[in-house]
């Protein structure tokens, strides 16, 4: 009997105890990129994993979110809130880090377009700026 109690109190003792957390790893996506971050006062170093806990409040924070209601006139009016946001679903989306148990977010190419110079746009749209000038 001693020896079963023994057996049973090593496996309760080699168990590993059970995480309220979830894993997040900084993985960097380019050579360039640090390999030391700090989000949200949280340091987190390539390729090592971060324990974050989904409920503790040092662990997320406000990020403004969209709403959308309508109006008196029946136009749908969207108004931001901030609402606390856990770093765990923030990660999800980001392709620099990866989530345990969920897919690594792809990354997605910019779209936006850069505008040329001012003098270059100037001479282009010379003609623009004059008749403005005339009208006012």
């Amino acid at each position: 009997m001693a020896k079963a109690a023994q057996a049973a109190a090593k496996s309760i003792e080699s168990a590993p105890p059970k995480r309220s957390g979830v894993r997040v790893t900084y993985r960097p996506p380019n050579v360039t990129d640090p390999n030391e971050m700090i989000w949200n006062k949280i340091k987190f170093q390539a390729n090592v994993p971060v324990e974050l806990d989904p409920k503790n409040k040092a662990h997320g924070y406000e990020v403004p979110l969209p709403r959308e209601y309508v109006g008196p006139d029946g136009e749908v009016r969207t108004k931001h809130k901030e609402t606390w946001v856990s770093m765990i679903e923030l990660a999800k989306s980001n392709h620099s880090f990866e989530v345990e148990g969920f897919p690594r977010a792809k990354y997605r190419k910019p779209k936006g377009v850069v505008p040329p110079a001012g003098h270059e746009w100037a001479g282009t749209h010379e003609h623009e700026i004059d008749e403005e000038a005339e009208a006012a």
